[in-house]
């Protein structure tokens, strides 16, 4: 992010269709896509349900931020109420405070099924980018903030839907963002930590531009040349299966996108992916309505 110092950039084009012989019979040839797209969703569900694994240290923290503040809560309850002194407008007050927590975990473990979840994508669903913002981030919030991480949020306002399944765009941003915290996290101390989430719209309003860029050190040609190959990987053994990019180009490309990489030594890196919008900005829909998740948002995570 840093825009005085060079960097290069890599550009994967979406994947080819698959082509069968000409001489197969059409019924033959359903069938063989068929399963091939069978193949391509579990291995995609594969992928996810291993990213959520590295992810359950940081889960479980944030599950046990609202469980010990109940704790708390109902502790200084029983003693008030052991005591007499326990108002109504107080207690309601810190039951007020209770649910706030339990909807939090509700919220949670609600999005943890769904994110695991083995459902087959809907072949014209709609996804808001937005949503797959909040939802990736909400599985990494913790992670983020125990490593001293400043993550800036800018999601545009009106942002046109893309065709494709929200859950697998969740896992494109968990992927991507847990590697911007795994490289910024290399960093010595008292360098600057920030990852950035950008999601607006192209400048033709016909597509919709989601960007993850860090303050890492970058990535080293001879990585970028290979980086989106299936099980390549240059983290330790039993710190990634080299898979999570791999699945990310897959499922872009799926959705007729393109994935381009910026980085260079010292400079960070930025994935910036273009994806088709379901349609064009500001294009009403079939009750006369223009359609987009709401106001948008900038911010800074806490």
């Amino acid at each position: 992010m840093d825009a005085g110092t060079p960097r290069s950039s890599t550009t994967a084009a979406p994947a080819a269709p698959g082509t069968f012989p000409g001489a197969a019979p059409q019924r033959a040839e359903r069938d063989w896509t068929s399963a091939l797209q069978a193949s391509d969703g579990r291995f995609i569900h594969a992928a996810r349900l291993a990213a959520l694994g590295e992810l359950a240290t940081g889960i479980a923290h944030e599950m046990n931020q609202p469980l010990a503040a109940i704790q708390m809560i109902v502790t200084s309850m029983l003693i008030d109420l052991d005591g007499g002194e326990l108002p109504p407008e107080r207690a309601r007050e810190w039951l007020g405070t209770v649910n706030e927590q339990v909807v939090r975990m509700a919220w949670m473990i609600g999005h943890l099924r769904s994110f695991a979840g083995n459902d087959e994508p809907e072949p014209l669903a709609c996804a808001a980018l937005g949503e797959a913002v909040e939802n990736a981030l909400g599985l990494l919030r913790a992670q983020m903030r125990s490593h001293g991480i400043r993550v800036e949020v800018e999601v545009g306002k009106g942002l046109p839907e893309v065709r494709g399944d929200v859950r697998r765009f969740e896992q494109v941003l968990v992927n991507l963002l847990s590697n911007a915290r795994d490289a910024v996290g290399t960093l010595p101390a008292g360098a600057p930590r920030t990852v950035r989430v950008r999601a607006r719209a192209g400048a033709e309003g016909n597509l919709v531009v989601l960007e993850v860029a860090d303050t890492g050190p970058g990535i080293a040609a001879e990585v970028r040349e290979r980086m989106f190959e299936p099980f390549f990987t240059t983290k330790g053994a039993g710190k990634g299966t080299g898979l999570g990019l791999s699945i990310v180009h897959r499922i872009v490309a799926d959705c007729g996108g393109r994935i381009a990489v910026e980085t260079g030594p010292g400079a960070g890196t930025t994935f910036r992916i273009e994806l088709p919008a379901a349609r064009p900005a500001g294009a009403k829909g079939a009750e006369g309505v223009e359609p987009g998740p709401g106001p948008g948002r900038q911010g800074v995570e806490p």
